[in-house]
């Protein structure tokens, strides 16, 4: 289901508290699981049984990790690269914070939109 109702900081909360390093997920859904993995180092495999969800959760987990790439004190934190991304994908990682409603995600050419 590509709309789970679990969100990111709910997936992270489930992980460390269970102090998981890795996950593998049989059911991908909206990435948000894939996303907690990211925001806090764990090795995360997806199983995903079409092309259409592969491609739509790839540019989910895409978009994340800009985003984290460019949050200080993040595990994929890197501050020359920070630099090189905020200059090429500004346009993709604008407002900052990591978008929980990976449901909504916008797609300039609206692809994503009717799989959602």
């Amino acid at each position: 289901y590509w709309c789970e109702t679990k969100s990111v900081n709910a997936w992270v909360q489930v992980l460390e508290d269970t102090m998981s390093q890795a996950v593998v997920d049989l059911s991908p859904g909206s990435g948000a699981l894939a996303e907690a993995c990211m925001k806090i180092g764990a090795q995360y495999f997806g199983l995903v049984f079409d092309k259409i969800h592969f491609q739509w959760l790839s540019n989910v987990v895409d978009r994340a990790s800009l985003q984290y790439i460019c949050a200080q004190g993040g595990v994929l934190y890197q501050a020359d690269l920070a630099t090189h991304v905020k200059e090429l994908f500004s346009d993709h990682i604008a407002g900052g914070d990591v978008d929980e409603d990976t449901c909504d995600l916008s797609d300039e050419d609206g692809a994503g939109a009717e799989h959602a």
